[in-house]
């Protein structure tokens, strides 16, 4: 009974944090999507150097801006127990090729190595929703390389079997940002 009240004194406060949130979401998005539009117009235009590399700089924050925003609204949906797992067949080893694609420039631009790996059969497929994979590699693969100082990050993926299925093991690893310990959950 307890629980059940908790329940019924949550639901209007996480409605109105949805509401919040969608809000927010669509204020937001339109002007980024109005300035990626005027970034495409510019773009037509012959521009010295370094102004189209300016230019790529605040795509590359838009896209950022916008992934944002979808990350915001997607947890709000887990949170709220309405965001849709699609799941359909995957070749893992595509899924980290995948990974590796979208992270190698910046890794490279941030002065540091990214080493991506597959352990497992090459053909290896799973039912799975491929990209909230791919959102949780990108969560785990931004973070270091936004606090790795030198050196390498790595993301990895496994597979073992495991009675008749397939375990699968993701992890990133890198050098940077400490955690103290009274902040971390055990």
């Amino acid at each position: 009974a307890l629980l059940g009240a908790a329940r019924t004194q949550a639901e209007p406060a996480t409605g109105a944090a949805g509401g919040l949130i969608e809000r927010i979401t669509a204020e937001t998005r339109e002007p980024v999507l109005n300035t990626l539009a005027a970034i495409e117009r510019m773009r037509r235009f012959r521009l010295p150097d370094d102004a189209a590399a300016c230019l790529e700089t605040i795509s590359e924050s838009s896209h950022g801006v916008l992934d944002l925003l979808e990350v915001a609204a997607e947890l709000h949906r887990a949170q709220a127990a309405e965001l849709k797992i699609e799941a359909e067949p995957r070749r893992l080893q595509d899924l980290m090729d995948e990974v590796e694609a979208r992270w190698r420039q910046r890794a490279e631009l941030a002065g540091l190595t990214l080493l991506v790996s597959y352990d497992g059969d090459p053909d290896c497929a799973a039912l799975a929703d491929s990209p909230r994979l791919i959102q949780v590699f990108d969560a785990l693969i931004g973070h270091a390389l936004a606090n790795a100082r030198t050196g390498v990050v790595e993301a990895s993926l496994k597979t073992q079997p495991a009675g008749g299925r397939i375990a699968v093991h993701g992890q990133v690893r890198d050098n940077g940002a400490l955690y103290e310990p009274g902040k971390c959950i055990k």
